[in-house]
């Protein structure tokens, strides 16, 4: 356990509420798979950035000299396969590049992603920036951090970013001349190895860092036995169609804190989360000074979406009736944990109830609990999004099971 990590489990064994603590800092888990690279294979994939990560900066004497960059008189005399290593450290990086302003520099942010059980560190001056003829994989300019003494630490299981500004230095000329390029990044890890990007085109038109337009098919004078496409009086054209939002455009967890007497209405989520309890047969007693007869539940998460989804979350259960909220349980004893799931993955978790009377005229958490009246109740469990209560303050939810019909005597 590193430093940061001791700092950070001090800090929430010391608060008597984590959930109303607002100091310390979650770093959302990613997983990602673990990508292959084949030897010698010129590279050509444009990589995208999925996820953010959080960075740690820290500047210190590393116990092992990087790898140094190649020098730039040699870097011009060779290809990008010269460059890329043969075998590649377990970090798995991207990398992206946008113009800074309308001039020749460019923004290039390196996506570092560790799958692996212990951080590890990757010092800023292995980082090496290539930009590559598309044809030939020629070096055609070069951005090397050499004198940086940073370094950039990737926690175990997480994600960290890293951002440069710079004009690549032309291998011919003053500046890039004008045309399409590929940026390949080269580093290492500390005590592990070397790692290379995947290529990211990227072009100069009159001296200014742009985006490379997709490529288009040539038009065709030869005739063509497919059915014919154009529209007719009867049909729409399609090109003056709004194109459909994918069906796996997710979205921000939307703030929802319900509140005693509050119509139960909960927001409409598209968070790629699904939650689901098996609920535990009554008749239920609702006596909270005994603490006998609470709801202990197991909800499952399910990510129903094709992308990793990651967040800080914790339960939160509520007990409603006739449509109105009654009793939504105090927070102060739900169940903090670190959510990671790939597409169709699940992870369980811990909720419940005290079946107490939390809405009871002058209830604080140092009065004593009346019960609910005897009845017929809706009890439901939610997911919440504890990163955004910890950076906005706000209730967030990112899934809700199904509700729970429950019986309740005293």
């Amino acid at each position: 356990m590193n430093l940061e990590d001791m700092l950070r489990n001090e800090a929430r064994a010391s608060a008597p509420n984590p959930l109303t603590s607002r100091t310390g800092e979650l770093i959302a888990g990613v997983r990602r798979r673990r990508r292959a690279r084949a030897a010698g294979a010129t590279m050509a994939s444009v990589a995208t950035v999925a996820a953010i990560g959080v960075i740690v900066w820290q500047v210190s004497d590393l116990d092992r000299d990087p790898l140094p960059p190649a020098q730039p008189v040699e870097v011009c005399t060779l290809t990008i396969d010269d460059l890329l290593p043969d075998g590649v450290s377990s970090a798995v990086a991207s990398s992206t590049i946008a113009p800074d302003g309308q001039g020749p520099a460019a923004v290039v942010t390196t996506l570092l992603e560790n799958p692996d059980d212990g951080d590890f560190d990757v010092p800023v001056n292995s980082i090496s920036s290539y930009a590559v003829d598309p044809v030939t994989g020629a070096i055609r300019g070069y951005h090397l951090d050499g004198e940086s003494a940073e370094s950039i630490t990737v926690p175990a299981g997480n994600a960290a970013d890293w951002s440069a500004t710079f004009e690549f230095s032309a291998c011919e000329g003053e500046s890039l001349a004008d045309g399409d390029y590929e940026l390949y990044q080269v580093g290492s890890v500390v005590d592990s190895g070397r790692w290379a990007t995947d290529a990211v085109t990227f072009s100069i038109t009159d001296g200014a860092v742009g985006a490379t337009e997709p490529a288009t098919e040539e038009p065709t004078d030869e005739p063509s036995n497919e059915p014919s496409n154009e529209p007719t009086d009867n049909t729409t054209d399609p090109e003056t169609e709004e194109p459909p939002d994918p069906v796996d455009a997710l979205e921000p967890a939307p703030v929802f804190e319900p509140m005693c007497g509050d119509a139960w209405a909960p927001p409409t989520m598209n968070t790629g989360l699904e939650l689901t309890v098996e609920w535990p047969d009554g008749p239920f007693v609702s006596d909270p000074t005994s603490g006998d007869n609470s709801i202990s539940l197991e909800p499952t998460a399910r990510n129903v979406s094709s992308e990793s989804v990651a967040h800080g979350v914790y339960t939160w259960t509520v007990v409603v009736r006739d449509g109105v909220v009654v009793s939504p349980e105090y927070l102060g004893s739900d169940d903090t944990r670190d959510l990671a799931l790939g597409p169709d993955e699940t992870q369980a978790f811990n909720a419940g109830h005290s079946l107490g009377d939390f809405c009871a005229p002058g209830w604080s958490p140092s009065v004593p609990l009346e019960p609910l009246d005897p009845g017929q109740y809706e009890v439901y469990v939610m997911l919440m999004d504890l990163d955004l209560y910890w950076s906005d303050g706000t209730r967030n939810i990112l899934a809700i099971a199904p509700a729970g019909a429950i019986d309740i005597t005293n």
